[in-house]
């Protein structure tokens, strides 16, 4: 294993970027095949596809203007969409690779490798990049190099001017993509008062005065926590509006993912098995006086539990404490690994809801997946593969992994590793797909060239605004609300009888309706107590109070668009388009 370790850097780094690249290339062609080459996974890579074409434009000091318009300038036609979902990929990947440069500078050439190996297989990385494009892909290298610049400007190690001036460029580029480099300045201050308190102290702190330190450090991060947590959003808003145009503040109303606190069963869906590897970190870090990571740790997961966008720089904090822990390993480590499984196993089978509060909690209760496993061995004629089966068998892959990392990880066994890892590469990348819904069909994207083809450039149409961008940038009309600029009066007319939306539709110089099943539906009627239930979200606007009576649902225009097209007065249907297997509508009106 150590000469493993002393292979040049160059060809570690290769192994690490084909391994990062492959996996998720593989992930998303195995996504392209089930839902179709026009799916995705998240929304939000229609923007990025407009931003490819020309269609929207973004700051010439933001590194994603260039990274997708110079390909989009190159190469036209639909294959351009693949072209930005495999850069998200590559983007992923060389991220990986960055990792492991930081930390083979900062702590030696194992943490290096095993930082790379764990953000390759990170499922939070990972989901990040399939079939998606995000700002963030590009934010977290440059937080990434702003913490090696910034760490050396700070240490005194090499030049310090020119990392400083490296420091202050990634710094700015950073926050020019979005507020989330804030968050990472405020790391640095962290770690920059462990440096004078270093020099205050003398030499190497001693155990005593290094927890005394880390206790204040929680402390104070925990005051940061309470002050962000009621105005965090606000302060960060004009930000945003600043630099992307987005009104966040309208989000919050809407109760955006990305916007709420970090959710109870998260660390599970983002890190699975590589959590039960932070107590033996942690305490690597600490015998190390490593604060850099434990502000890191510490600083995120404060953010993270006021706004869900912090998390991505908790993925980074867990990625460096699980190398740490892999990089300084020994029987110690197996046995505080090992039980760390077990305690968390049995808080999740003896009470569910304690595991939950202290974030212990995962998707499924354990009980529930544990019975459809004894099941599939019970039950001859058990249906499979149902979501609890496959998500059963996914945990106890995913545990017996760690058991086996726990007990096999021996220094100079690097073909065990290697098949451990290779098991995991499996395990990860089914749990991504098995969580892994799509946000937009191929019938979608299907049905918007089609009225692209049949409709006038520069037409306004009124779709739900999380619909903005897609249609934007595939057909040359105009959505009238887009998750830039949320129009929540317009939604209004969802709730309206006919004449009256088509009053204020025609108001507003809207040409053409868009309504996709995928947002709305009646799941069940009482005709009797006229009564009624219904799936829906925030992307339709909220139900107002006044519509609890099926009869008086029946007449809003929501429900005839779905329901009744063909009854209308004001509208005409123009084109629909169904995907029986998927159960997604797609249809289009035309304002009379």
């Amino acid at each position: 294993m150590f000469s493993f370790y002393n292979q040049r850097k160059a060809q570690l780094a290769l192994y690490i970027f084909l391994g990062a690249f492959l996996l998720r290339v593989s992930l998303d062609i195995i996504f392209f095949l089930r839902s179709g080459w026009f799916s995705s996974h998240l929304i939000e890579v229609w923007f990025y596809y407009g931003v490819a074409r020309g269609v929207y434009t973004l700051s010439f000091l933001d590194p994603t203007f260039l990274l997708l318009r110079i390909p989009g300038l190159l190469i036209t036609g639909p294959v351009l969409y693949q072209i930005v979902v495999f850069e998200a990929a590559l983007i992923s990947a060389l991220t990986a690779v960055l990792i492991f440069y930081w930390l083979d500078s900062r702590c030696g050439r194992e943490t290096g490798w095993w930082g790379g190996v764990v953000f390759a297989l990170l499922p939070a990385p990972i989901t990040l990049s399939l079939v998606n494009f995000s700002h963030d892909l590009v934010q977290v290298p440059l937080v990434v190099l702003f913490f090696w610049a910034a760490g050396l400007a700070i240490d005194g190690r090499g030049k310090r001017i020119r990392a400083g001036i490296l420091a202050a460029a990634c710094l700015l580029l950073g926050m020019k993509i979005g507020p989330l480099m804030a968050g990472a300045l405020g790391i640095i201050f962290l770690y920059g008062l462990w440096v004078i308190f270093r020099k205050l102290v003398g030499a190497i702190p001693s155990w005593w005065a290094s927890a005394i330190f880390l206790v204040c450090l929680i402390m104070l991060n925990y005051g940061f926590y309470l002050l962000i947590k009621p105005h965090l959003l606000e302060w960060i808003a004009p930000l945003a509006l600043k630099f992307r145009g987005i009104d966040l503040m309208a989000q919050v109303r809407i109760q955006v993912g990305d916007l709420q606190p970090l959710p109870r069963d998260a660390f599970w869906n983002r890190y699975t098995l590589f959590i039960f590897f932070l107590p033996w970190g942690f305490w690597t870090a600490f015998k190390n006086r490593d604060f850099l990571a434990f502000s890191l740790f510490i600083f995120s997961l404060a953010l993270a539990l006021v706004v869900n966008r912090g998390a991505r720089l908790l993925d980074l904090a867990v990625v460096v404490m699980a190398a740490q822990a892999l990089a300084n390993w020994n029987r110690s480590a197996a046995i505080v690994t090992v039980s760390s499984v077990v305690i968390y196993i049995a808080v999740d089978l003896i009470s569910p809801g304690l595991a939950r509060s202290i974030y212990f909690g995962i998707p499924y209760g354990l009980t529930l997946l544990w019975g459809s496993v004894i099941k599939s061995f019970t039950v001859a004629d058990l249906q499979a593969p149902g979501v609890y089966l496959r998500c059963g068998w996914l945990f106890a892959g995913l545990f017996a992994a760690v058991l086996l990392w726990a007990g096999l990880f021996k220094g100079k066994m690097i073909w065990i590793i290697g098949l451990i890892l290779v098991s995991v590469i499996l395990l990860q990348g089914s749990w991504v797909l098995l969580a892994a819904n799509t946000s937009s069909d191929q019938v979608e994207y299907e049905a918007y060239k089609w009225l692209d083809n049949h409709s006038r450039p520069g037409e306004k149409i009124f779709a739900a605004w999380n619909q903005g961008y897609f249609l934007g940038s595939t057909t040359g009309l105009i959505p009238v609300t887009t998750p830039e600029k949320i129009d929540f009066d317009l939604s209004r007319t969802y709730w309206m009888e006919e004449k009256d939306s088509a009053r204020e539709l025609r108001r507003r110089g809207v040409k053409y309706i868009h309504v996709t099943s995928r947002y709305f539906g009646i799941t069940g009627v009482n005709e009797k107590n006229d009564t009624f239930t219904m799936r829906g979200n925030t992307i339709i606007g909220p139900r107002p109070d006044h519509i609890r009576r099926f009869s008086r649902m029946r007449k809003t225009f929501l429900y005839r668009m779905i329901y009744e097209p063909d009854t209308f007065r004001y509208f005409r249907p123009v084109h629909q388009e169904i995907d029986a297997e998927r159960k997604v509508l797609v249809r289009f009106f035309e304002v009379l």
